[in-house]
């Protein structure tokens, strides 16, 4: 032990301008320490939310199924109050023997029974809804009657957390550019220093020179944690330029675009409080869609702020957009338009933004295959989503549904069933294909001509369950979905950013970025060590603590 305190000296009084460079060095890998208590501080402030949060996640599904319930409610009260009338006029019909009346009113009679049995369906659902979701909050053992008071509670408690974690997000940040501002200055002069002294050793921040210098509380030990604090930080930064340089190989970037993609990831990070790792998911999806990586960056903050302000996963936003991009022709510049007319339609009924990121990529081909293009056309299918949601139990059967319409309304067999109704639809699908029109819509005229408005003869024409399920919709909604994709066009615009404005104030958001904040710290630091030598230093480190271990 003596003789290495001894040689450890020598090197040391050798190399006293160099020593000194790397004291500043192992200064800032003690700022990697602090780094990483940020990082245990971040994980210890995740934790104690997590099970607030999924509390209140809990009572925000509770509070939906609620609404959804009373709308519920309404709409059998409506169906009802319909049937009621129509009924009392078919009474007072035969009473006066009025036998055209009669038939008028018996056929109408039998649409508002189905749609009192539909709403009926709809109401026992959403109870049945609400009750699923009564009975996962109770698994919190809070009393489900005092829910109001429960919820004001939580919310005050995320609240508190917020400003101490927005004070460490500062510091934490103020970190950040410090190092990085010093990271390049540092590599010039240690880059001087080396060439100066071409055939010395460098000297190593090891547990003999911080023995020697009187480093007494733990001894060797301290320099082992402290290195090995200081080595996983550094693995982490490793990793993370190392996914961004493969994504720039997939993309068949050049270095100094890879170079500039940590910075431009980052910053986006910040804007949208996303962790920086969804976010190069995320641009992983978009690349290896086999776009350059001007065309994936171009999709990008779109695509961040849309799965930020949405709570989706930013992969499958990123997979979303690469559909739309591609089946609809719309533009990375214009795809914030496509997202705020997703959102938009998102909250216009049960078939959310995040149901649309999952099942668009597949619909998008079957849509785009029958002329569904750029914006009418993505709008348009966004609000036949909805009315497909209005007439089924779940966002899976819509699709289903949809799917159907798609690739059925103009089979061979659907062809020869409006044939049996004197209705000649291949003729009318081709021409409305040379007017540019919608074949879904002339799709919903021709059953409307065949079947002269009886629903009830759908059978005559469809036998498929699903097919027959999306065309019930169609008919019973008719008119509804033009509305809508009309206004989604006219109206939708800017609501990914409203609504991201609120989520990149709460606790969540503030966690993020400081997450964020420390791992780009990091990573800078981590660059600040390799300029000064750390990389072999760690190394010689290790061999340093062996000696001493087997000493």
């Amino acid at each position: 032990m003596a003789g290495r305190v001894i040689e450890a000296k020598a090197v040391i009084s050798g190399e006293d301008r160099l020593s000194k460079v790397l004291d500043g060095v192992n200064k800032k890998l003690r700022d990697v320490g602090k780094g990483a208590k940020v990082s245990a501080d971040v994980d210890r402030l995740n934790k104690s939310l997590s099970g607030t949060k999924r509390q209140l996640e809990a009572l925000d599904r509770i509070n939906a199924a609620q609404s959804r319930l009373s709308s519920a409610r309404l709409g059998l009260t409506g169906a009802r109050a319909e049937a009621d009338r129509i009924g009392s006029a078919l009474a007072t019909a035969k009473q006066v023997k009025d036998v055209k009346a009669v038939a008028e009113l018996t056929a109408r009679n039998r649409v508002a029974q189905r749609a009192v049995a539909q709403a009926t369906s709809a109401v026992e659902r959403q109870t049945s809804a609400v009750a699923d979701a009564r009975r996962a909050f109770a698994g919190f053992g809070v009393p489900v009657e005092n829910l109001v008071a429960h919820e004001r509670a939580l919310r005050a408690s995320v609240d508190q957390t917020t400003a101490a974690i927005r004070k460490q997000s500062l510091a934490q940040r103020d970190r950040e550019r410090f190092a990085e501002a010093k990271a390049l200055k540092l590599q010039r002069r240690q880059e001087a220093l080396e060439a100066a002294m071409p055939s010395r050793p460098r000297p190593i921040p090891t547990p003999t020179r911080r023995m020697e210098r009187g480093e007494r509380s733990l001894g060797p030990l301290a320099g082992a944690i402290g290195a090995y604090e200081a080595a996983d930080q550094y693995r982490k930064a490793a990793a993370f330029d190392r996914r961004l340089t493969m994504i720039g190989q997939t993309a068949d970037a050049t270095r100094e675009q890879i170079d500039g993609l940590g910075s431009s990831v980052h910053e986006l990070a910040q804007q949208t409080a996303t962790p920086v790792d969804k976010l190069a998911g995320g641009l992983e999806a978009l690349v290896a869609q086999g776009r350059s990586l001007k065309e994936s960056l171009d999709f990008l903050p779109s695509v961040a702020r849309t799965a930020a302000a949405s709570g989706s996963e930013v992969d499958d936003i990123a997979k979303t957009a690469d559909s739309v991009g591609t089946n609809f022709e719309i533009a990375g510049k214009q795809m914030q338009k496509a997202f705020d007319i997703m959102a938009a339609g998102g909250k216009a009924g049960q078939f959310e933004l995040k149901d649309m990121a999952r099942y668009l990529p597949s619909l998008g081909p079957a849509a785009s295959a029958i002329g569904f293009k750029g914006e009418k056309g993505l709008s348009d299918l966004v609000a036949m989503l909805q009315t497909m949601r209005k007439g089924s139990g779940t966002a899976e059967e819509a699709v289903a549904s949809m799917n159907n319409i798609l690739a059925k309304m103009e089979s061979d067999k659907t062809i020869k069933g409006f044939k049996a109704l004197g209705i000649d639809a291949e003729a009318a699908f081709k021409k409305a294909r040379k007017e540019g029109r919608n074949l879904v819509e002339v799709f919903e005229e021709l059953v409307q001509k065949g079947l002269k408005g009886d629903r009830s003869r759908l059978g005559e024409l469809i036998d498929d369950m699903e097919f027959k399920r999306g065309v019930q919709a169609l008919m019973s909604y008719r008119g509804e979905w033009q509305k809508l994709s009309a206004s989604l066009r006219d109206n939708s615009g800017g609501t990914v950013m409203r609504d991201l404005v609120q989520v990149t104030k709460d606790a969540q958001a503030s966690l993020d970025r400081l997450s964020n904040s420390t791992a780009r710290f990091t990573q800078a630091l981590s660059r600040l060590a390799d300029a000064g030598g750390i990389s072999s230093g760690l190394g010689g480190a290790g061999k340093e603590f062996e000696s001493i271990a087997i000493a």
